[in-house]
């Protein structure tokens, strides 16, 4: 049984989450839709480079972090149409 949230509030699941500002909310939703905690994962794109010594070479740890961020955006963006789908 769940009891109706008090009026002018969103009921959120979070304590104190909807005293915060909209904009604040609006982006850490955002972020949480990301799914942060799956971004580890993406370390693995300095596997090929640590394997294959280019990691010294010049830009290459850039290139390495370039790679990771471009894994991050790419699986929240599958993350957040996934979740559109759902709804």
């Amino acid at each position: 049984m769940t009891l109706p949230s008090p009026a002018g509030t969103a009921e959120t699941g979070r304590a104190g989450e909807s005293r915060l500002p909209g904009p604040i909310r609006w982006i850490r939703a955002a972020v949480y839709t990301a799914r942060p905690r799956q971004w580890p994962k993406n370390l693995l794109v300095f596997a090929a480079p640590l394997a294959g010594a280019t990691l010294g070479r010049d830009d290459g740890f850039l290139y390495a972090l370039v790679a990771m961020a471009a894994f991050i955006a790419a699986s929240s963006a599958v993350y957040y149409v996934n979740d559109v789908v759902d709804v």
